[in-house]
């Protein structure tokens, strides 16, 4: 098992909230116990090879940590501390640690299994691609600076289920080291608990953060109330911080309301109040009689598995009706089911049979889980698709445009069959979906590309985000004039979202 330690502001986004920036006159800190909590010592899983190599500073070369041997001759300890003593390649911080391991596959060390990423590979040429046995980050509780050519301790340990790090200067032990980091990182704060990686870096991300705060800008004045629909959401503290009169949001997580106070105390707001309650139990007297005027939401819901079940939201605002003045602004006004015709270049495989492979033939084995997908898997599943490249083979296309700003109770079915034209030669293995919302009239958030799709290039996806794939069971030779067609249907009264090939 190899571990290399590494400083990356853009992975570290993932782990540890920052400061928003840029708002009035005072920014949004991050409270204390956030700020010092260590984390969670739960596995970050990533394709490595996706992550710019200008974006991470390696302070050492991949190191040896640990050994297991399967043979049976050596036992396999279930606790188990490794000290590598080492030296930074480059000056920089100590932030966190990528983990990959190989895999002697015969007595005579022979043949190779590598899961390393493509810099530390042996055959970085002859790379096998895959989807499990991936890289993995693992997040350091303390950061801890170091000059080039520095001696260091690396600190590994694992039990029966997990793996954690920590770093130590070897010349000053007590440089970059708290009491207690030799135990297993558990989160103190609540925030890595309640949040993902990817919700954490979606609250990080200066885009989206500097596209609500020009929004609500224009918005806010000193007499408006606001109302925030989602999870786990900061959007109150900008509202708050903005100048609004009073600022609701609902939260029935006890885990969230914890971090989301803690947020309020250390800013000192006094015109934010958490609603411990579902949309339709809220009462005027939960709003202290004021009338909403302005209602807000990031479009996101923990349990939301494909891009466009949080439109959930806007279920949540029909049952406030009510409470919402005549000319209420809703924001986002609009929303958009967005697809585009991709070739993935290796995650067409996860669905793809297997055949025939080393002499041996798999085609019952492809029969079983062919049958078996049909049964159980939905035509659309979620992916990060910034880990996994793939060409534009069509322009995007708006499959289906909510107004949010009008009533879900007053939508009727809607059913169309649109055409992805192809505008290049290639492969279609996949289609991609995602959310784009008008934020205002001149700020829209997408959930999916995030750079305009160029056909024949490789599509840029936002990272905070998941987005919604279908993988074609036979990929379709593109050519300019050919298409596909796809149906898509929303039931309102029910708020199922479908989508399928024609």
């Amino acid at each position: 098992m190899y571990a290399q330690v590494v400083q990356s502001s853009l992975i570290s986004r993932w782990n540890k909230l920052e400061p928003i920036k840029n708002i009035c006159a005072s920014d949004i800190v991050v409270p204390d116990n956030v700020n010092k909590c260590g984390g969670s010592a739960a596995v970050h899983d990533i394709q490595l090879d996706q992550i710019p190599a200008e974006s991470f500073r390696p302070i050492t070369d991949p190191l040896v940590v640990f050994k297991f041997d399967y043979s049976g001759k050596t036992p396999i300890l279930f606790q188990e501390h490794a000290v590598i003593e080492t030296a930074a390649k480059n000056a920089g911080t100590s932030q966190l640690v990528f983990m990959w391991w190989d895999l002697q596959m015969d007595v005579d060390g022979e043949v190779m299994l590598s899961c390393a990423p493509r810099w530390a590979h042996p055959e970085p040429s002859n790379m096998q691609w895959r989807d499990h046995w991936m890289q993995a980050v693992y997040y350091l509780p303390t950061e801890m600076p170091v000059l080039q050519d520095e001696q260091f301790q690396l600190h590994a340990y694992h039990d029966e289920y997990s793996l954690w790090f920590t770093t130590k200067n070897t010349a000053n032990g007590s440089k970059g080291c708290v009491k207690g980091q030799d135990e297993r990182p558990i989160c103190t704060c609540g925030a890595h608990v309640v949040c993902s990686r990817m919700r954490i870096g979606m609250h990080n991300d200066k885009l989206r953060r500097q596209a609500w705060v020009s929004a609500l800008s224009k918005v806010i004045l000193p007499s408006s109330v606001c109302l925030c629909l989602g999870q786990g959401s900061l959007l109150p503290l900008i509202a708050a911080s903005l100048g609004a009169k009073q600022v609701f949001t609902l939260e029935d997580s006890a885990m969230s309301r914890r971090v989301t106070e803690s947020f309020i105390d250390t800013n000192g707001f006094k015109n934010v109040k958490i609603i411990n309650k579902r949309a339709d139990t809220v009462t005027k007297e939960d709003l202290d009689n004021h009338k909403i005027d302005v209602v807000i939401s990031e479009q996101f819901f923990h349990t939301s598995v494909l891009p466009w079940d949080n439109l959930y939201s806007w279920y949540a605002l029909a049952h406030l009706a009510t409470h919402l003045t005549a000319d209420v602004t809703v924001m986002p006004r609009l929303a958009r089911i967005k697809a585009v015709a991709v070739c993935f270049r290796d995650l067409w495989k996860i669905r793809a049979p297997v055949g025939s492979t080393e002499g041996f033939n798999l085609q019952k084995f492809d029969q079983l889980v062919t049958g078996s997908a049909t049964i159980s898997d939905a035509l659309i599943e979620p992916q990060p698709l910034w880990e996994y490249p793939g060409t534009a083979l069509s322009q995007p296309l708006t499959l289906m445009e909510f107004d949010l700003t009008k009533p879900v109770t007053e939508q009727t079915d809607m059913q169309y069959v649109q055409e992805l034209l192809f505008e290049c030669t290639g492969s279609c293995n996949g289609i991609a979906f995602w959310m784009e919302y008008d934020v205002c009239d001149e700020t829209s958030i997408s959930t999916g590309l995030t750079q305009t799709a160029k056909v024949g290039e490789l599509c840029v996806w936002d990272r905070y985000s998941q987005q919604g794939v279908h993988l074609m069971k036979e990929p379709r030779q593109a050519h300019p004039a050919s298409s596909i067609k796809l149906q898509i249907e929303f039931k309102p009264n029910t708020g199922i979202i479908s989508v399928t090939l024609v």
